[in-house]
C-alpha cells in the first residue's frame, strides 16, 4: 500500500519538484500557481462525484486503470522537450497533461482510502507514509538529475526528461507491486472482505431503492420485476453473513456529522499547506546563501522531508484524539502570516530580528516545520476520522469523505495562495 501512495503523489510532485525547469521555460505563465489551482479543482470535484458512484465497480479496475493512463500523462513533457514542440502548443499539452493526470490520482486516491478506512488505520497510514516516502525520493531524483547534468538550458531540459521519467518509474512500480500484493493470501482475503462489504453496500442501497415510498406507495426502483429480484436477493441472504454486513449504511449527512472535527482539520491542515506551498514557498530567491536555482528544490526538499518524519510518527505515537486534534490546527494556522512575512523579504540591514526574518537559514526553518505539523496533523486526522462512525458498513463512504474534505483543503489552499502572493 506504500508504494501506491507514493503514485498518488508522483502526477503532482513531478511538476512541482521541476519548479525551476517550468519557471525558466514559461516565465510568464505562473504555472506554480496554475498548476495547484487546476489540479486541486479537479480532484475536489471528482472525490465529490466519485464518493456516490465510484463503488459500484470493483476495486481492482479503480486502481490498475486510472494508473495507467496517469503513466501516459507522465510521458507528455519529456515528448514536448524531445520533438521541440512550438512553445504555445507545448504549454497548452503541459497543462493538459497535467490535468489528465489529476482526473486519473482522484479515481485511484478515492479508491485506496475508501478502502483504507475499512481495513483499518495501520492501511491508511501506509498510504500516507507511503505518500510521504514517494515525495521525498521524487525530490532526492530531481536533485540528482539536476547535479548530474551541466547548468545550461539543454542540462535542465535533459534533467527534467530524467526526472519526469523516475515519476513514472514510480507509477509503473506501483502497478507491478500491486498485481503481485493481489497474489498473497493475506492480501488477497483482504481485499475479498473489502470486496464483500462493497457489495453488501451496494445490494442494500438497491434493496432500500426498491422499497416504497411510504408517501405515495410507489417503489423508487420504478419496476417491480426489479424489485422483485431485489428483495429475492434480499432473502437469500437473510441467513448469511453478508446480510449482517447488507444492513442498510448510513446516509452521507449522519457520516459527515461523524466526521465533522477530523475531517474539518484535515480540510483546514491543507488550507494552510497549499497557501504556502507551493506557490509562495517556490517564488522566494536565496539572499543570504547564494543558492541561486537550487533553492526553490531544496525548499521542495525540506518540505518534503519533514513531511515524511511527520506522516510517520502517528503510526508510532497519537499525541491527539478526534476531539483534540483543532487545537493543534488552530496552531497550525499561524503559518500563513509566518509565511506572508517570509515572502515580503524583510530587509536585512534593519535590526538582527528582520535579518533572521529575511534569511535563507529562516526560510528553511519555517518550510520544514510547516511540513512536519502538516504531516503529523493531517495523517492523525486521517487515520482517527473512519473511527468516528459507529457502523463499520460506513467506512468505505468515511474514508471517501475524508478524502474529499483532503481535497477541499488543497483547493481551498491554491486559491488562497494566489491571494496570499498579490499581497506579499
Amino acid at each position: 500500500m506504500m508504494s501506491l501512495g507514493a503514485s498518488t503523489l508522483a502526477p503532482w510532485l513531478a511538476y512541482i519538484a521541476a519548479a525551476d525547469f517550468f519557471i525558466g521555460t514559461y516565465p510568464n505563465a505562473e504555472l506554480m500557481f496554475v498548476f495547484p489551482v487546476q489540479n486541486f479543482f479537479v480532484l475536489v470535484t471528482g472525490s465529490m462525484i466519485l464518493m456516490f458512484h465510484s463503488e459500484k465497480l470493483p476495486l481492482n479496475q479503480r486502481i490498475i486503470l486510472p494508473q495507467i493512463a496517469v503513466v501516459a500523462s507522465l510521458a507528455v513533457v519529456p515528448c514536448l522537450n524531445l520533438l521541440a514542440v512550438e512553445h504555445d502548443l507545448a504549454l497548452k499539452l503541459t497543462l493538459l497533461a497535467q490535468l489528465a493526470g489529476a482526473v486519473c490520482v482522484t479515481v485511484y486516491q478515492s479508491a485506496s482510502y475508501g478502502a483504507g478506512a475499512m481495513l483499518g488505520p495501520s492501511v491508511t497510514n501506509s498510504l500516507e507514509t507511503g505518500k510521504g516516502l514517494g515525495g521525498l525520493g521524487i525530490i532526492l531524483a530531481r536533485m540528482g538529475a539536476k547535479a548530474m547534468l551541466p547548468s545550461t538550458r539543454a542540462g535542465l531540459v535533459m534533467s527534467t526528461n530524467v526526472f519526469f521519467a523516475f515519476s513514472n518509474c514510480l507509477v509503473i512500480t506501483s502497478i507491478v507491486l500491486w498485481t503481485a500484493m493481489l497474489r498473497d493470501p493475506y492480501a488477497a482475503a483482504k481485499i475479498k472482505e473489502y470486496e464483500d462489504q462493497r457489495q453488501a453496500n451496494n445490494l442494500a442501497a438497491a434493496v432500500a431503492a426498491a422499497t416504497p415510498d411510504p408517501k405515495n406507495g410507489v417503489s423508487r426502483a420504478g419496476n417491480s420485476v426489479e424489485k422483485s429480484k431485489l428483495l429475492e436477493l434480499e432473502s437469500a441472504r437473510s441467513y448469511s453473513k453478508v446480510n449482517e454486513q447488507a444492513a442498510a449504511p448510513s446516509d452521507a449527512w449522519t457520516v459527515l456529522r461523524a466526521l465533522s472535527l477530523p475531517a474539518g482539520v484535515v480540510a483546514s491542515g491543507f488550507m494552510v499547506c497549499l497557501s504556502c506551498f507551493p506557490g509562495l514557498t517556490t517564488s522566494l530567491s536565496s539572499r543570504t546563501l547564494g543558492l541561486g536555482d537550487w533553492f526553490p528544490v531544496l525548499m521542495v526538499f525540506a518540505y518534503n522531508t519533514f513531511d515524511l518524519v511527520g506522516k510517520s510518527l502517528p503510526n508510532a505515537k497519537l499525541l491527539f484524539t478526534a476531539e483534540t486534534l483543532p487545537l493543534a490546527e488552530a496552531c497550525h494556522l499561524l503559518f500563513i502570516p509566518a509565511f506572508v512575512l517570509v515572502a515580503r523579504r524583510p530587509p536585512l540591514d534593519q535590526g538582527p530580528l528582520l535579518a533572521f526574518f529575511g534569511s535563507d537559514e529562516f526560510a528553511f526553518l519555517l518550510v520544514s516545520g510547516l511540513g512536519l505539523f502538516t504531516g503529523y496533523i493531517t495523517c492523525s486526522a486521517m487515520m482517527l476520522g473512519p473511527g468516528c462512525v459507529p457502523k463499520h458498513q460506513d467506512r468505505i463512504l468515511a474514508g471517501q469523505m475524508m478524502t474529499c474534505c483532503l481535497m477541499i483543503g488543497l483547493f481551498a489552499g491554491s486559491m488562497l495562495g494566489v491571494g496570499l502572493a498579490q499581497i506579499a
